[in-house]
């Protein structure tokens, strides 16, 4: 896909928060182009910490059996207050003008994830929900937001999940070597990038060990490795404001590729 404005380089911001529920990340990136002409740069990165009390109701609604519509409508909004809020600590930690944010992607907080089929009311029913409701993060910073990034991939037969490889084959493949990343989180995944490979040969899966290959960490790379997801989420986002496919059906398990992300402007 031939990308308008491809050189153009713009401000966007990633969010992430994962299951732990420890909090907010997020990162202020440089990003130019798209699909494998796209060019990152960090700027900032913080972390917006959630309180013992709001972790503890995140982990409880994310059980699955406390609360109800009222307990989520609440979080959602909460939740998107606190986003709001991490996109302006990095702006204001880099210096920046959060009016100069071309756009932010965000993740969200996963409250429930049924990537297998359950009965439900007669029929086979898979789903996943993520909350933090964007419109508050465009309010706050008036760009458009790009979230609810799994769905699409889970209607498309896939699981939703691992979403970082999409992003890993366009920051770090490489014509002249098979690369290996590590991702350790609540598991460990490892995202192969077969040397010369299209996206269709990227696989990701568990390990233990890779024998006789070079290690290098993010930070060898120029990157930061804990802000490695939310820049994921920048990435993505960049992707669909494109109107560029940006699941890995290979590592998903997704029919066909798709556009991931809704746009709140």
């Amino acid at each position: 896909m031939l990308c308008k404005d491809a050189e153009a380089k713009k401000l966007a911001i990633g969010l992430m928060s994962g299951t732990s529920a420890d909090g907010i990340d997020a990162v202020l990136v440089e990003i130019s182009g798209c699909s494998t002409n796209t060019h990152v740069r960090q700027v900032a990165f913080v972390t917006l910490p959630f309180t013992d009390a709001v972790r503890s109701r995140i982990l409880q609604v994310a059980a699955g059996n406390f609360g109800g519509s009222e307990e989520l409508c609440l979080m959602n909004f909460f939740l998107g207050k606190l986003s709001a809020d991490a996109c302006l600590a990095v702006c204001a930690q880099a210096g920046v003008d959060p009016r100069n944010v071309a756009f932010v992607g965000s993740h969200g907080q996963t409250v429930f994830h049924a990537p297998v089929e359950q009965d439900y009311l007669g029929y086979k029913v898979r789903g996943t929900l993520q909350i933090g409701e964007a419109s508050m993060i465009v309010e706050a910073l008036g760009c458009p937001v790009v979230s609810d990034f799994r769905v699409r991939d889970m209607a498309a037969g896939g699981l939703g999940a691992p979403l970082v490889p999409y992003t890993e084959y366009l920051l770090y493949q490489d014509p002249q070597r098979n690369v290996a990343l590590q991702n350790i989180g609540g598991i460990g995944n490892i995202t192969l990038l077969p040397r010369g490979a299209g996206l269709n040969g990227v696989l990701a899966h568990i390990a233990d060990c890779l024998p006789g290959c070079e290690v290098m960490t993010n930070e060898q790379l120029g990157l930061d490795s804990n802000a490695k997801e939310a820049v994921a989420f920048a990435v993505l986002a960049n992707e669909a404001m494109y109107g560029q496919p940006n699941n890995a059906p290979g590592a998903t398990g997704a029919a066909h590729p798709v556009v991931m992300g809704k746009i709140s402007q």
